[in-house]
């Protein structure tokens, strides 16, 4: 099951592109309005120590994944209900973005078309990446960091003529508390969710750091991240991107070269695709090494595909309309504080007592 390695190239962009996930067309949380952008930049700084702490649970055991870990610290029992935990983490996550994707597509593009057909089109090239290994996955993923970088460089060059800087103002102007929350929101939504990555450690070689992983990832991530918040800020201004569901798709529309561009909104819906394809798969491939371990299955492919129609029935029952969807971003970082930070902690501080044991012991 852990016979395939990647390269630390292919970790790093995975890492950016599940960043991205849902954010490149629903954007960072815009409670804080037009100061959304301090909070993102607060959230990346405030982020560090907790991806820190993800990265060193993986230093300490080298070439081993979060399910192998737990098991090694709390015994079977212990480690099979964390990786059980964890297991239903990945589950939701994976259908929540599968809802995000479904959601959009129906709003802006197929009106009329059911939303699991859309579902099950998607799941079909997750399950196909998921299946092919995590080398594919990274292939893909460096492929896709490249078409998105580009698209979002043009949208931004061709909203020149749209922008307003005035639109960043009054600095603060919404207040300390609701930066604060905003900068909550957007720590457990994208960054702290990377801790579905911990799984993956498996198919990292021993060598690679998983500090140069996180840090590069949460950095580069983070900075894209704050392009497209300043373009939709300054297109659409505070109000309008905080109403919209889909700010990107929103900023986008307005977007008009002379006669002849127009419709650039296409680009951020291939972006939603590419981001979220690989949202989706790192989210199934990790549920999946979690059941594999769970039962004891050898190759985690095996169960890839049942996985798949778990996620797909979740996605169709979490939510009962758009503005639901949107409304539970608002209890999601205590709800996902759990899976990102208490577990987390818990696996860092046993990992850490554990290893000063095993030194004592030597000497």
């Amino acid at each position: 099951m852990v016979s395939e390695k990647v390269t630390s190239r292919h970790a790093i962009v995975v890492l950016i592109l599940f960043i991205f996930g849902s954010s490149v067309v629903a954007g960072v949380n815009t409670e804080a309005k037009q100061d959304s952008w301090i909070a993102l930049i607060a959230a990346v700084f405030l982020s560090i120590p907790i991806l820190l702490i993800y990265a060193r649970i993986i230093k300490l055991y080298p070439g081993l994944g979060l399910y192998e870990i737990v098991e090694k610290l709390f015994g079977k029992i212990g480690g099979k209900i964390i990786t059980l935990i964890m297991a239903w983490y990945s589950l939701h996550l994976g259908a929540i973005v599968l809802r995000n994707f479904s959601e959009y597509i129906n709003i802006t593009t197929l009106l009329n078309t059911p939303q699991i057909l859309i579902v099950i089109m998607l799941l079909l090239v997750t399950i196909y990446i998921a299946r092919s290994g995590p080398y594919i996955l990274g292939s893909w993923s460096i492929v896709g960091l490249m078409l998105i970088i580009l698209m979002v460089l043009i949208s931004v060059v061709f909203s020149f003529n749209r922008i307003d800087i005035q639109n960043i103002f009054p600095i603060m102007g919404s207040g300390f508390k609701k930066v604060t929350s905003g900068t909550i929101n957007i720590i457990s939504f994208p960054f702290a969710e990377t801790v579905l990555l911990l799984p993956f450690a498996c198919f990292l070689k021993k060598s690679d750091s998983p500090y140069k992983i996180y840090m590069y990832g949460l950095l580069f991530g983070g900075i894209i991240l704050l392009i497209i918040i300043m373009r939709n800020l300054t297109v659409l201004g505070a109000d309008m991107m905080y109403q919209s569901y889909f700010p990107s798709f929103t900023a986008a529309r307005v977007i008009e070269v002379g006669n002849f561009l127009t419709r650039v909104e296409g680009l951020i819906t291939i972006n939603f695709i590419i981001a979220g394809i690989t949202k989706i798969t790192v989210c199934l491939i990790s549920f999946a090494l979690a059941i594999a371990r769970i039962l004891s299955i050898n190759n985690y492919k095996r169960v890839v595909m049942p996985s798949a129609l778990l996620f797909l029935a979740l996605s169709t029952i979490i939510y009962n309309n758009t503005s639901e969807m949107k409304n539970f971003t608002n209890v999601y970082p205590f709800y996902a504080a759990t899976f990102q930070l208490i577990i987390p902690l818990i696996i860092w501080i046993t990992a850490e007592i554990k290893k000063k044991q095993e030194v004592a012991l030597i000497n």
